[in-house]
């Protein structure tokens, strides 16, 4: 009897604590009409990862610097929104200090939300950003995803053109950054 109010008393504590945990609304996504699994399969210039878009009407381009490699795919809706998903790859030394590199995005950039999604099997931190100096207006979605054993951090986006709507949008790209792999 003891042991089942404890269980009781602890579901009720867990379901009244879960009404007030916000939820975050990239892990609500779903429906998305991007379907991938008939998909092209591309790759940034140095094979370090790839994922797939929907079909060649997406256009790839790829980025190449000195110490970054890029692919950028893209669409215009028949709304005229904009579509964009990028991934890009770098190395970094030392050891990864997450709060140091939050500080610094929010410092260089207009963050208007952030918080921690299910992403490739862990938890990874994201941040929207509004770029208002574009014109039109954009509006990111930013997740890091860092390989430790060979220091290297792939920074995926997803970018639309701003309005009150935009996270419907942001929704419908979700497949594309699941899509997302590293190449061994």
């Amino acid at each position: 009897m003891r042991l089942s109010l404890v269980f009781i008393t602890l579901v009720t504590f867990i379901s009244c604590t879960s009404l007030n945990t916000s939820t975050v609304f990239y892990d609500d996504c779903s429906g998305s009409t991007l379907i991938l699994s008939d998909g092209i399969e591309v790759s940034d210039t140095l094979g370090y990862f790839s994922y797939k878009m929907p079909d060649s009407s997406w256009l790839p381009t790829r980025h190449l610097e000195e110490n970054t490699t890029g692919l950028t795919i893209g669409e215009i809706s028949s709304e005229g929104h904009w579509f964009l998903f990028n991934a890009s790859h770098s190395f970094y030394t030392g050891e990864w200090d997450w709060e140091e590199e939050q500080n610094n995005i929010e410092n260089d950039f207009n963050v208007i939300e952030t918080g921690i999604i299910s992403l490739l099997g862990q938890e990874r931190p994201y941040n929207i950003v509004h770029f208002q100096v574009d014109s039109p207006q954009t509006i990111s979605f930013y997740v890091t995803v860092l390989d430790t054993l060979k220091k290297s951090n792939y920074t995926l986006n997803l970018t639309t053109d701003y309005d009150e709507d935009y996270k419907s949008r942001i929704c419908e790209m979700k497949p594309l950054l699941e899509s997302f792999k590293i190449i061994d």
